[in-house]
């Protein structure tokens, strides 16, 4: 997991540092101060802690090889919004991992 303490413009699309790949995740400026913070605000919102704590947890989710769930990328009807590798990050800690989510973190080595 990597956060990086780098300045985010609140322009959709730039300087977006939120992404994983299966074996890194990595973080801006906005997730950091937010780990740290119990309000903060970002581009006129105000999150608390557990929407940022969910984030971490989606996108090291994403970096153990979890993708999104079925049908959400491509906006279909049977998304799961409220799973954490999808929407749920946001109502964290009321989101939840679904069981194929489940699935794949067991099989890897560095989960029991």
């Amino acid at each position: 997991m990597v956060l990086a303490d780098i300045y985010q413009d609140c322009t959709p699309g730039v300087n977006d540092l939120g992404a994983a790949r299966p074996g890194l995740a990595m973080m801006g400026g906005w997730d950091l101060y937010g780990q740290v913070t119990p309000r903060f605000h970002q581009c006129g919102w105000e999150w608390g802690i557990d929407r940022w704590i969910g984030g971490f947890g989606h996108e090291l989710g994403h970096a153990f090889g979890v993708p999104h769930p079925p049908g959400c990328d491509a906006g279909l009807p049977s998304c799961d919004l409220q799973a954490l590798m999808f929407l749920g990050y946001d109502a964290w800690p009321h989101a939840h991992l679904r069981d194929d989510e489940k699935a794949v973190l067991l099989a890897s080595p560095f989960i029991r």
